[in-house]
């Protein structure tokens, strides 16, 4: 390779690298400003567990979490095997499940009405349009 094809790879390479160091950069400062938010929503979602408005799995398995037992990503990852995990990941598994078959079928439903309101739309055109042939006809005498 010669020095002017290595100094244009090198340049390629540290372009590149600048282009890969900013976005980290980026990311975590989108990180870094909602960090906040999520230590909120945290803090909310653990009284809530403590309290038992989440119910007894959560209940359960903040227990656990505030005796330094276990933490939340080890008992959604699945690395924390204990009853309580395995019972909230189950009973959250079929929360996600009944929550994305809603939206299926809002989607479905809003598309059904989409659907409807073209048809409607398109049946008035046809109508109007229906209705100037007509007069075109009687105005010329062929209807």
């Amino acid at each position: 390779m010669t020095g002017d094809a290595y100094a244009d790879v090198t340049a390629r390479m540290q372009t590149r690298i600048d282009m890969i160091t900013g976005a980290l950069a980026e990311l975590q400062r989108q990180a870094a400003d909602t960090r906040p938010d999520s230590d909120d929503r945290d803090a909310e979602r653990a009284r809530a567990a403590r309290s038992g408005e989440l119910g007894p799995h959560w209940r359960a398995v903040q227990q656990r979490i505030d005796l330094g037992q276990t933490t939340l990503a080890d008992v959604m990852s699945g690395a924390d095997d204990s009853t309580a995990a395995r019972a909230l990941r189950t009973s959250t598994r079929q929360g996600l499940d009944a929550a994305v078959e809603r939206e299926r079928d809002l989607a479905a439903e809003e598309e059904r009405e989409s659907v409807f309101d073209e048809a409607a739309a398109l049946q008035g055109r046809i109508a109007s349009r229906s209705a100037d042939v007509r007069r075109l006809l009687q105005e010329r005498g062929l209807a």
